[in-house]
């Protein structure tokens, strides 16, 4: 719905154009005033997107109004009601930003209809082209005030260079998050009526995510504008996250986070759609790093209980803390979920097929508890064989002992095979049966574990821990290796938490 203010200085006129706008459709008459002077007051109040103005009036003239919107920076599209005594006077008003004409005496509600869907048309192009010009820029801002790298004092120039042009006045963050595949242009048409906010700029920095930026008209209530984005978001799936009024644009990276960590409370509350006094949880879970080295060691180390005891314990965190990255908590739970299926399955297309099927799972999942039962589905075949395989039988022991003791030579199936007096097919079978891999499977995880003590407990090159563990390929050994950990060797080195 587009704003439209009228000014003229006879009343019958404002009355009859204020009629026809409001049966036009798409036009929302937020206006009227009888010369210019009123019509600047009112601009500057209202925001209109359309001025319909007449040229003379008393007081201050349309020609001069226009002058001075346009040394304020402000440039509403503009039609001008004239006659044709005074044309010149058009062509005037034509330098401060008049686009179209309409004559008094062939003015009707055709002519007001050509000229509001003119109007409508470019300003939607403008809109179109300053989304394209200013977008990327801005959402670049918005990731990284959400990062913690951006300044926390922006200036006018730092938002007017993104085509932000907040007001050092009331003003609010709300992020609004849709899975039902609302951006930027869908969000400001389902808001296109509400008239309490106004410099408004919206932000689709993420998928499924636009941040909103607004002045908060004075005498407009925030209680009331939260009550109001209820009812117009009600049947929208997602969530909104406003942030507390703020007095200045240098606290906007303030209540950019706010209003990020706010929505961010959807995925833990999913009974709740509107979050604006809410106490956000902490960002990002501490001790992340440490965790995943602990899991990764106990898990190759097959300590199995302990590792189910670690996942259970950094599962319930995330639902009690509530951690506000959700970039964070995902990659975490994905990492849960690729360390185990890496540990447990073979390195084949199939494997990595299942990690990206298993990925995709997390990286869709709305609620926590969704993402937790996804991490549950794959741990569960895990626990039962755990249960079931506490002790193996003696051949599976063997063979067991055979790889721990000889890791770091050029074993194979068919040398443990061959040392336990059976076939390859046979020694495969029992062994997938009994410790839930297979032999290629299990034999990389214990190099990999002894791979972890020697970089944490010796000073040897990678190299050098390569070949010792059983990889002549530094290369192959660097790429299993972050498979397994995340991180390359050289990273894991490096940590001082390791």
């Amino acid at each position: 719905m587009l704003k439209v203010l009228i000014v003229d200085d006879e009343a019958p006129i404002r009355k009859w154009l204020a009629f026809c706008v409001e049966q036009i459709g798409s036009f929302t008459v937020v206006g009227t005033g009888k010369n210019g002077l009123q019509g600047i007051e009112m601009t500057q109040n209202y925001h209109p997107d359309i001025i319909i103005t007449d040229i003379e009036m008393p007081g201050m003239s349309g020609t001069q109004m226009l002058k001075e919107l346009k040394q304020k920076g402000m440039t509403p599209y503009v039609i001008v009601l004239t006659s044709h005594e005074n044309f010149q006077y058009v062509r005037d008003s034509f330098q401060y930003g008049s686009a179209e004409y309409i004559l008094k005496t062939e003015m009707n509600q055709d002519s007001l209809r050509e000229a509001l869907a003119k109007a409508k048309s470019v300003i939607m192009q403008r809109i179109t082209d300053d989304e394209n010009r200013s977008d990327e820029s801005a959402r670049k801002l918005i990731r990284s005030v959400l990062k913690e790298q951006a300044l926390e004092g922006f200036t006018y120039k730092t938002l007017r260079d993104r085509e932000i042009y907040l007001e050092n006045d009331l003003l609010i963050a709300i992020d609004i998050y849709s899975s039902d595949d609302l951006g930027p242009r869908e969000i400001r048409a389902l808001l296109a009526q509400d008239t309490s906010l106004y410099h408004v700029k919206y932000i689709g920095y993420a998928e499924g995510y636009t941040m909103l930026l607004a002045n908060l008209h004075e005498g407009h209530s925030f209680h009331k504008l939260v009550e109001r984005y209820d009812k117009i978001f009600k049947d929208i799936r997602g969530a909104l996250g406003f942030s507390d009024i703020k007095s200045s644009v240098s606290e906007l990276s303030d209540a950019i986070r706010e209003a990020h960590a706010r929505c961010s409370l959807a995925f833990y509350e999913v009974d709740r759609k509107i979050f604006w006094n809410h106490q956000p949880g902490i960002q990002k879970l501490p001790l992340m790093d440490h965790w995943r080295a602990s899991f990764s060691k106990e898990l190759f180390a097959q300590h199995f209980e302990i590792v189910i005891s670690m996942k259970d314990q950094i599962l319930q965190e995330i639902k009690e803390k509530k951690p506000t990255n959700l970039a964070e908590v995902k990659k975490l739970a994905r990492f849960l979920i690729t360390t185990l299926l890496y540990f447990t399955l073979d390195t084949t297309d199939d494997l990595e097929k299942k990690v990206e099927e298993v990925g995709e799972k997390v990286e869709s999942a709305a609620t926590v508890d969704e993402m937790i039962g996804v991490i549950q589905q794959v741990y569960v075949p895990f626990q039962q064989r755990i249960n079931k395989n506490k002790t193996y039988s003696e051949t599976v022991q063997k063979i067991v002992s055979y790889i721990h003791t000889n890791y770091g030579d050029k074993i194979t199936l068919a040398s443990a095979a061959a040392y336990v007096s059976f076939s390859p097919e046979h020694t495969s079978r029992i062994f997938v049966k009994e410790t839930g891999m297979n032999f290629v499977t299990y034999l990389n995880n214990v190099r990999m574990k002894h791979a972890v003590e020697l970089l944490e407990q010796s000073n040897k090159r990678i190299y050098e821990i390569a070949e010792e563990v059983g990889y002549p390929s530094v290369s192959y050994f660097s790429t299993v290796f972050k498979k397994t950990f995340d991180v390359t060797p050289n990273e894991y080195q490096s940590r001082e938490s390791f």
